[in-house]
C-alpha cells in the first residue's frame, strides 16, 4: 500500500458480512468466514483503518505487516496475525499507530521472532512517536512487544509516547522446552524471552513510555536452541529493559508465574555509558509467584525486581505488592534509587544487593526479611497479618476469557499498612 487517506477521509479495509453482528469477537468467527489477506506493507501509506482482518499462515513471508517510510496515523482494530517471523513491524517514523483489541501470536518458535516491534534504521536517527498498543492478546512470541536499539551502529532511536496498556501478554506450555530445543509442555525452559523487551525508550521526559494495566505470565529461562537471538537468553523476565531504555513508567500491571518479574540491566558492558537504563517509575504492580524452587536454574531466578549496572539509576519503586517470591529485589551496582511503601508478603529477602545513594523506607514486611536499610519498616511475622484477600481478574480477554485469582495479593481496609492503594482499589 502506497496511497494515503487523510484525517477526515480515512481509507479502510474491513470484514463485512450482513449476517454477522459487528460485535462478534474475531476469535468466534470461523476461518472460512473471515476476511483473509496476504501480508501487507504500508510504504508511506497513512490514515488507514483495518478492522476484523486476518493475516496468518503465509509460509513464504517474514512479516505479516510492515510499516515503513513514514506510514503514520494507521489503526489496526480487531485483527488476527499469526505464524510469521515478525507480526507487526513499525519502522522509520510510524507515528500515531494504534493497535487495539487484536489477537497477535503464535509466531514461529525459532529465535528472535516478535509479535510487535518498533525499530529504528541502520543509517540515520529515527523518532517514532505515540504508538499505542491497547487491549490486545499477545501470545507465544519470542518477545511480545519489543523496542530495538543498536548503539554499536552509532544511530539513535526515540520511542516517545509509546503506550502498552491493558493487554494480555503470555506464553503457554506449548512453547516450553527441555533445554535442547525440543518442545515439551512440562519443560523448565522456553522457546521465548520476554513479554516486553525494551532496548530503547525516550529522552523526552514529558512524553514517556507507559506500560500499564497489563496482565503478563508464563515466562521461563530461554532455551537458546529455539528462542532468543545470537545466543542471547532471558532468565524468564516478564519485562526486560536494557541498552538505552529511559524515561519509562510501569504501573498497575499484574505479573505472575515466571522466572523473574522486571529486570533492568546495564548489560555486560558495564563500563560503557551507551548501555544504561534510567529514570524509571515502577508502582502499583502486583508480582506473584516468583519462586526459585520451581525452576532447575535456581541461582538466578525468583527475583521480582532486579536493577543492575553502574549506569542504571534513578528508579522510583513504590507501592507494589509482591507475594510468594524468593527475592523481592536485587539492587546491584545501581545508584540513586528509591524503594518505598512496597508490600511484601512471603516475599523472601533481597539478593545481590550493593548500593550507594539508595533510599529504602516505609516498606511493609509480612513473613519477609526486613531490609537492614529500611528506615521506617512495618513488620509482621505471618502472611495472615497482612489481612489481604485474593486478587481476582479476567485474562485472555480477546480469545477465551477466563477468571483467575492470585492469593493474598489484594490489600483491604483492614490491612495494617497504607501502601499500594491502587492495588486495593482493583
Amino acid at each position: 500500500l502506497t496511497r494515503s487517506g487523510s484525517a477526515s477521509n480515512r481509507r479502510e479495509l474491513r470484514l463485512y458480512d450482513a449476517d454477522l453482528a459487528d460485535t462478534t469477537p474475531l476469535a468466534e468467527i470461523p476461518t472460512s468466514e473471515r476476511a483473509l489477506l496476504p501480508p501487507l506493507e504500508f510504504n508511506g501509506a497513512s490514515y488507514w483503518t483495518l478492522d476484523r482482518i486476518t493475516i496468518k499462515d503465509v509460509t513464504d513471508s517474514t512479516h505479516a505487516m510492515y510499516f515503513v517510510n513514514g506510514a503514520t496515523d494507521n489503526t489496526l482494530n480487531r485483527i488476527n496475525v499469526e505464524n510469521f517471523g515478525l507480526g507487526i513491524d513499525l519502522e522509520n517514523g510510524s507515528h500515531n499507530t494504534l493497535i487495539q483489541n487484536s489477537l497477535i501470536g503464535n509466531m514461529k518458535p525459532q529465535y528472535d521472532y516478535v509479535c510487535i516491534t518498533l525499530q529504528g534504521y541502520r543509517n540515520f536517527d529515527v523518532t517514532t512517536k505515540n504508538v499505542r498498543v491497547i487491549g490486545n492478546e499477545i501470545f507465544n512470541c519470542n518477545d511480545g512487544v519489543q523496542t530495538v536499539y543498536n548503539p554499536q551502529l552509532g544511530t539513535q532511536v526515540d520511542f516517545q509516547g509509546l503506550e502498552i496498556l491493558d493487554n494480555d501478554i503470555y506464553i503457554t506450555d506449548a512453547r516450553y522446552s527441555d533445554g535442547s530445543g525440543n518442545l515439551t509442555t512440562n519443560g523448565a525452559r522456553a522457546c521465548a524471552e520476554n513479554a516486553i523487551d525494551l532496548k530503547a525508550g525516550t529522552d523526552n521526559a514529558s512524553n514517556p513510555v507507559r506500560i500499564s494495566n497489563n496482565r503478563m505470565w508464563g515466562y521461563r529461562w530461554t532455551d537458546s536452541n529455539c528462542g532468543g537471538g545470537s545466543g542471547r537468553v532471558s532468565w524468564g523476565s516478564v519485562i526486560s529493559a536494557h541498552y538505552g531504555a529511559r524515561n519509562i513508567i510501569i504501573n498497575d500491571n499484574i505479573v505472575f508465574d515466571s522466572g523473574r518479574g522486571f529486570a533492568f540491566t546495564g548489560e555486560a558492558n558495564d563500563g560503557d555509558s551507551r548501555y544504561f537504563v534510567s529514570d524509571v517509575e515502577v508502582s502499583g504492580n502486583v508480582f506473584h509467584g516468583f519462586d526459585e524452587s520451581l525452576f532447575d536454574y535456581a541461582s538466578s531466578q525468583g527475583i521480582a525486581l532486579m536493577v543492575y549496572g553502574q549506569f542504571t539509576k534513578r528508579f522510583d519503586i513504590h507501592d507494589n505488592v509482591i507475594v510468594d517470591t524468593s527475592y523481592w529485589s536485587s539492587n546491584n551496582k545501581s545508584n540513586d534509587n528509591s524503594y518505598r511503601c512496597n508490600v511484601l508478603v512471603n516475599a523472601g529477602t533481597t539478593k545481590w544487593w550493593n548500593y550507594s545513594r539508595v533510599d529504602v523506607s516505609g516498606n511493609a514486611y509480612f513473613d519477609t526479611v526486613v531490609h537492614n536499610l529500611d528506615s521506617q519498616p512495618v513488620s509482621y511475622s505471618s502472611v495472615a497479618d497482612a489481612q489481604h484477600e485474593d486478587l481476582c481478574f479476567t485474562r485472555k480477554r480477546q480469545s477465551a476469557p477466563e477468571a483467575l485469582c492470585l492469593n493474598d495479593a489484594k490489600p483491604t481496609a483492614n490491612s495494617p499498612h497504607s501502601c499500594a492503594s491502587s492495588v486495593a482499589a482493583l
